[in-house]
């Protein structure tokens, strides 16, 4: 009995640990947006978060990834933080290089995460690591929105994209961003941490996509995550309703230990529909 017990146990540890965590899920959203225009439904954004470029996470598993999204062929790629773990050697190139792999027609956007402001050493919050990983994005024609705003747009529908800052290194501002902007076209922002929902929820925002919280990486039945690393434990991951707006937190890509559990890392592909 025990040695049968030790067996299973052993089993799921090993592959808690070697497969789940590079086995990739494509969920597919259908994500009601209020005042869609008629050409922006069906519009298809591939979300992706929580990439972790390090020594932990498989670069050769991340290539996979990229050219995954490829083949999904979205209008869009939006990555909502976290590309590198600690900003580290060759971290930030490498994480560039990974995503110089996408293709979409309508381009890459990106918010930064609270590990795109680190290196690794407690509480020190390094600007520069951040602006490191900004100007890599954009060399390879990324775009970054740190509390700013662009236009999507098909023929006469438009639709406005933030992208905030992050939350927990204090930089999460979204006065820049609406500033003068008209109730109008829907609003989808993307924002690294979920809690900024706290803030958000004073804006005219309609749509938010987060990260941040590795959906817990272990998802125990009945139970749930036994860790998040945000307050409001509604956000461990997927679609939730807050009055008139809608948040999704996909699970992210990357981990910062290597497991995962009932919790398989995520790509996301939000397909706009009519709210």
């Amino acid at each position: 009995m025990l040695l049968g017990t030790g067996s299973i146990a052993a089993g799921v540890g090993l592959y808690a640990w070697r497969v789940e965590p590079r086995w990739v899920e494509v969920t597919t959203v259908n994500l009601p947006v209020p005042r869609l225009g008629p050409e922006l439904i069906g519009y298809r954004i591939a979300h992706v978060s929580d990439l972790h470029v390090g020594y932990r996470v498989s670069v050769s598993y991340l290539e996979q990834c990229m050219d995954r999204i490829n083949e999904i062929a979205p209008d869009l790629v939006v990555v909502t933080g976290d590309l590198i773990t600690g900003g580290l050697s060759d971290e930030i190139p490498t994480a560039a290089r990974l995503l110089s792999r996408l293709n979409p027609p309508d381009g890459l956007v990106v918010s930064l995460g609270n590990h795109d402001y680190s290196s690794w050493t407690p509480g020190n919050i390094r600007y520069d690591v951040a602006n490191k990983v900004v100007s890599a994005v954009r060399q390879i024609g990324g775009k970054v929105l740190r509390n700013e705003r662009t236009v999507l747009r098909r023929g006469p529908s438009t639709a406005y994209l933030i992208g905030l800052d992050d939350l927990f290194v204090d930089r999460c501002d979204p006065a820049p961003a609406f500033h003068g902007l008209t109730k109008g076209p829907p609003v989808i922002a993307l924002s690294h941490n979920p809690d900024s929902m706290g803030i958000l929820r004073h804006w005219p925002v309609d749509v938010v996509l987060s990260g941040h919280t590795h959906g817990g990486q272990v998802r125990l039945p009945l139970l749930g995550p036994p860790i998040l690393p945000v307050a409001d434990r509604r956000f461990a991951a997927g679609l939730v309703r807050l009055g008139d707006k809608t948040v999704y937190v996909t699970r992210g890509l990357g981990h910062l230990l290597q497991v995962r559990f009932n919790c398989r890392p995520e790509i996301t592909v939000h397909r706009l529909c009519p709210a």
